[in-house]
């Protein structure tokens, strides 16, 4: 409903289920269909791609986007930003924001990201619900560079 293109659900250290596990339960399904419902609710146009999981480190190995944010809870890092440091950057052609699963990155994690060129950024001194996270996140950044 905020105008992603693309949903690419991550399996992380923290997250219940597997990879296989998902494509067995038919989620990716279940994710289209509601993707597909959210825009015929808010009117949009286009409908996003959910794709197949993938591991935290498989999808490390893909072409990056032009930026990619890790969003983390406040405590999760020493060199974390805020998310409004982008605010003076130029509109990326296309940006990633990567979500953790309830109960957050791991160190493991967080490290990998940051070594794939990953920035690790905050919301804020809050630490949020993750189905909250990517809400927030996208609103944020489209009033910092306008509504993309």
């Amino acid at each position: 409903m905020l105008g992603v293109t693309a949903v690419q659900p991550i399996v992380t250290r923290r997250t219940e289920a597997t990879v296989a596990m998902l494509l067995r339960a038919a989620r990716v399904e279940r994710w289209q269909r509601v993707a597909l419902a959210s825009v015929k609710q808010s009117k949009r146009a286009v409908l996003p791609e959910v794709r197949t999981p993938l591991t935290l480190e498989t999808y490390l190995g893909d072409p990056p986007a032009a930026l990619r944010l890790m969003l983390v809870e406040p405590a999760a890092a020493d060199d974390t930003a805020s998310i409004s440091t982008v605010r003076d950057e130029p509109p990326p052609h296309d940006a990633t924001i990567l979500v953790g699963p309830e109960g957050g990155w791991t160190v493991e994690e967080c490290t990998l990201a940051r070594a794939a060129g990953v920035r690790l950024v905050t919301l804020g001194q809050r630490t949020l619900r993750a189905d909250a996270v990517p809400v927030a996140a996208i609103s944020v950044l489209q009033y910092l560079w306008g509504d993309l």
